[in-house]
């Protein structure tokens, strides 16, 4: 969703031309521990390892959540603010908690993030997506939302061949605003992550 090619015909991801790291914080069984979450973010502050050297992404993409809903939960916050201190935007699925309200989760409620939340195709919110306001400061919640019901993209593909499917949540909607701050920031680069961030809020419709 956020760098997928045209081998199918036409760009399935947002910034196709965007070069993409991953770190892997779930193990095999599916669980992800706060230690490995930890390692993770301090690795994108330096990849390479050599600090000499510029390798620090322009935004990160997080899909998951870690708190109940309508609970501020700041386990991560000092992590988050390193990347935002290193002038790297830091995105996060707002949950598929909704419709009620108050159901925002951490860390996609932690104020110093860009929490995005799901629209369908008529640009309606998805039913599934978490509304506010955040736990952590009653702010709007989420802070933006973007396509997240009923989206093409890849998936595992065997034999080489490519294999697609249709997804849903908001954990979909949360690459696609990392590829449009990747476009921006490509576009503007001496825009810092902060005001990449205030013009995605602002120009919202």
């Amino acid at each position: 969703l956020i760098v997928g090619g045209s081998l199918n015909g036409s760009a399935i991801g947002v910034a196709p031309g965007a070069t993409w790291i991953a770190a892997k914080i779930f193990n095999d069984a599916g669980v992800a521990t706060e230690s490995a979450i930890h390692l993770a973010f301090q690795w994108m502050l330096d990849p390479d390892g050599d600090p000499g050297t510029d390798d620090a992404p322009d935004v990160v993409s997080n899909s998951w959540d870690i708190a109940s809903e309508n609970v501020c939960n700041s386990v991560f916050q000092a992590d988050i603010d390193a990347l935002k201190s290193a002038d790297i935007a830091v995105v996060y699925s707002a949950g598929n908690y909704g419709p009620a309200p108050a159901t925002s989760v951490s860390p996609a409620n932690n104020a110093h993030v860009v929490s995005v939340g799901s629209v369908d195709p008529a640009n309606a919110v998805s039913p599934f997506s978490s509304r506010g306001p955040s736990a952590c400061d009653g702010s709007i919640f989420p802070k933006v939302v973007a396509p997240g019901d009923g989206l093409q993209t890849t998936d595992l593909s065997f034999g080489g061949q490519p294999l697609y499917l249709q997804v849903s949540g908001t954990s979909f909607a949360a690459p696609e605003v990392a590829g449009v701050i990747a476009l921006l920031r490509a576009a503007v680069p001496t825009a810092s992550a902060g005001e990449v961030e205030a013009a995605l809020a602002e120009s919202a419709q």
